[in-house]
């Protein structure tokens, strides 16, 4: 008896299934990978065009060093409670816009792009 598995990409965004595919990228030092429709990818890369125009590309595997002194690196326990404290903190925004998100769970791109649009020097 044979069997064939079969994985299917779903977006995270909108549920859609058609030619979804995993786009990583990175912000703040953390990296991401999000899948999505051709639809929603586009709605990505539409929103991060002028950033990227702007940008520049960094070194592969090599933290950017910006000059002075490096940053201490927190401790997981404490990188992960910042994570949800600033997690919790776009929620409470997207509330106050009445931008609907769950209670638990990833915060969806589309909220935290507008979140960073809102808040460009990263102070809440």
């Amino acid at each position: 008896m044979s069997q064939k598995t079969v994985i299917t990409l779903v977006d995270d965004l909108d549920g859609s299934t058609e030619g979804v595919s995993t786009v990583e990228f990175g912000l703040d030092g953390v990296n991401y990978a999000i899948d999505l429709s051709p639809a929603n990818r586009r709605r990505l890369d539409q929103a991060l065009g002028p950033v990227v125009e702007k940008a520049r590309r960094a070194p592969r595997g090599q933290r950017i060093r910006t000059g002075g002194r490096s940053t201490p690196t927190l401790p997981a326990t404490a990188a992960k409670e910042k994570e949800k404290k600033h997690n919790q903190t776009m929620r409470d925004w997207a509330r106050e816009q009445n931008i609907p998100i769950a209670e638990r769970g990833r915060v969806p791109i589309e909220v935290r792009l507008r979140y960073q649009v809102a808040h460009p020097s990263g102070v809440a």
